[in-house]
């Protein structure tokens, strides 16, 4: 199977026309202040307000704009906006397992439900922080029928390279990344899907900051749901591009559980009403 390369995540730009007007308005009240000599000193705060105003609510409403244009463009690709409360019990507590950046109910800003191939898609962004130094995650789960034991894959850290890794349920998953499970089955199979988790060189985007796709990537197992999650904030392409990558891997791992049964030795994983020696026959 061909691997589709990963999402590069970019926040998209919010300065649009009503940030602009908003501009042109302040620089127009502060030329027309400055022109009648009148002094903003004594007014406080309310001068902040008069003169910052226009910008702030302009980059304001061009952020709802990209939202809403966002949301629309989702929707025609049969992706719905849903609440956080509404997102399936199961997969709250699988993101619940990520590391080293937990995500929780209470770290999702906006999400979406929708279904691909017959499976099961919940898109949702994350704000991770203490409210000061806050970072913003895009994570898409898929739904699969193969039942799974628990697990979380991370990046390599600089000290993890440094200190052996010598915890039961720590284990290295090729050159970058380490797997957390108790599951010597689930580690031996995802192990064996190395080649989706060598991380390629970003490819240049002018003078821009960026960050390069998979340097904070996490992933996450459990049940019936897999995750995987990088550190930005997706447009509309970049969000189908997660949702492809995160299929195409699901589809392969869907395919070594098949080849696992098709074994003398039974798996350890099970399909809801369907056991491995009926899937054997």
């Amino acid at each position: 199977m061909t691997i589709p390369e990963r999402v590069q995540l970019t926040t998209p730009m919010t300065i649009g026309f009503h940030a602009v007007m908003g501009a042109c308005i302040t620089i127009a009240l502060v030329a027309a202040l400055y022109l009648a000599n009148i002094s903003l000193q004594p007014l406080g705060f309310f001068a902040f307000l008069l003169v910052l105003g226009p910008t702030i609510s302009g980059a304001y409403l061009d952020k709802r704009a990209k939202l809403k244009d966002k949301t629309e463009q989702l929707n025609l690709h049969g992706f719905l906006r849903c609440k956080a409360q509404d997102i399936d019990p199961t997969l709250i507590t699988a993101l619940s397992q990520m590391k080293p950046y937990k995500f929780k109910k209470k770290t999702i800003r906006r999400a979406f439900h929708g279904t691909d191939t017959n499976q099961e898609i919940y898109i949702t962004q994350h704000r991770v922080g203490d409210g000061e130094d806050d970072i913003i995650f895009t994570a898409c789960a898929v739904w699969s029928p193969l039942d799974l034991p628990s697990a979380s894959i991370r990046r390599l850290r600089l000290k993890d390279k440094i200190a052996r890794i010598n915890t039961k349920d720590q284990h290295t998953l090729g050159e970058h990344h380490i797997i957390h499970s108790l599951d010597k089955h689930l580690i031996q199979t995802i192990s064996m899907m190395h080649p989706w988790f060598a991380l390629k060189s970003a490819k240049p985007r002018n003078f821009r900051i960026h960050q390069p796709p998979g340097l904070k990537e996490q992933w996450a197992i459990a049940g019936h749901w897999i995750i995987y999650a990088d550190l930005g904030n997706a447009d509309t392409k970049g969000t189908l591009k997660l949702t492809e990558f995160l299929v195409a891997f699901v589809e392969e791992l869907e395919s070594q559980f098949i080849d696992e049964l098709a074994t003398p030795t039974q798996s350890a994983w099970s399909m809801p009403g369907t056991s491995p020696t009926t899937l054997q026959a």
